[in-house]
């Protein structure tokens, strides 16, 4: 059997939701190495990632696959050239499939089992290693404060309009979801300031 010609495998990273909130404070938070994303990885022409899809069976498969750099319900923000795999489109594809068996919905964790581990796990199978430290860094930093029973964690959630979370089809319905560990910048009331953050953002 010929050698297999090594193929790019890419890591996709968008700011979470469509919020422009969320983009401005991705802007002021990735300096500090960390922020609010959902990521993807692209082999072979296809974006995998991983998703609590609502309205699934628990026992179902969460992980998805879309067109590269077009997840619904999040903003693109950059691509991530992870390097070159060996592995065959063939053994890509079993390997999905062992993933799609050992990734349902009922282990989605939104701090400790989220799109972004999906993607450290897959681009470490295919043999490219692990994904940047910022994207996993505020997963980590959330799951910590729960695991230390630190009662507020305000900071590592958030609601935003007119998304839907990791998920492959968008209704296009206004409505609120709680979405992957946003650290929140917040007034006195405990509100999220956009005003404020855009102000930040512009300087």
């Amino acid at each position: 059997q010929p050698a297999v010609e090594p193929v790019p495998v890419t890591l996709h990273v968008y700011d979470v939701g469509t919020s422009r909130g969320t983009t401005m404070l991705n802007r002021l938070l990735k300096p500090m190495g960390t922020g609010a994303f959902h990521c993807g990885v692209e082999i072979y022409g296809w974006e995998w990632s991983f998703s609590d899809m609502e309205g699934e069976d628990f026992n179902t498969t969460g992980v998805f696959s879309c067109k590269p750099r077009h997840c619904d319900g999040h903003t693109y923000s950059q691509s991530i050239a992870m390097g070159k795999t060996s592995m065959s489109e063939v053994e890509t594809m079993r390997l999905m499939a062992m993933m799609e068996k050992a990734w349902p919905v009922a282990a989605y964790d939104l701090l400790k089992h989220n799109c972004c581990h999906f993607g450290d796990e897959l681009c470490k199978r295919l043999g490219v290693g692990a994904v940047p430290e910022w994207i996993l860094s505020l997963a980590g930093m959330g799951a910590a404060m729960t695991s230390a029973d630190v009662t507020d964690v305000t900071c590592c959630k958030m609601m935003v309009v007119d998304s839907l979370c990791c998920r492959p089809d968008n209704p296009g319905t206004s409505r609120e979801e709680l979405i992957e560990s946003i650290p929140a910048i917040s007034d006195r009331t405990g509100e999220v300031n956009f005003h404020e953050l855009e102000g930040l953002a512009e300087r």
